[in-house]
């Protein structure tokens, strides 16, 4: 059973570690326990996943990476790039025209990869 969060951004925004200590800690042990008791799916492995269009704070990603697994569910997640592959891939071309205009392709998207990109330079 694949349980999905998404959390869409705007462009240049990016999933906290408030958001994923909230999903992690409190919604995923919530959702795990009522959905077991699911006739239908009792039994069934689970996993739960956190999609968002955008980044994930290297905070958050370091958070969620250090959790320890539980024994009862898998846990993963997607970020931008990690899902563009999978919305190009979309049988519904609505989805993949939503996507790219909304997100992966709007002017604030193209702006706040700029800046990352010059924000990593002077860093380096």
């Amino acid at each position: 059973m694949l349980v999905i969060e998404c959390k869409a951004k705007i462009p240049g925004a990016r999933v906290t570690l408030e958001e994923a200590t909230k999903w992690r800690d409190d919604r995923v042990p919530l959702l795990h326990k009522i959905l077991r008791h699911e006739s239908r799916i009792a039994g069934k492995p689970f996993t739960f996943e956190l999609w968002t269009n955008g980044p994930i704070d290297p905070e958050a990603l370091k958070y969620l990476k250090a959790y320890p697994p539980s024994p009862d569910y898998a846990v993963a997640w997607k970020d931008g790039a990690a899902m563009k592959p999978y919305v190009d891939k979309a049988p519904s071309p609505a989805i993949r025209r939503a996507m790219s205009e909304h997100y992966f392709h709007h002017p604030l998207a193209k702006i706040a990869a700029q800046a990352e990109r010059e924000a990593t330079a002077v860093s380096a």
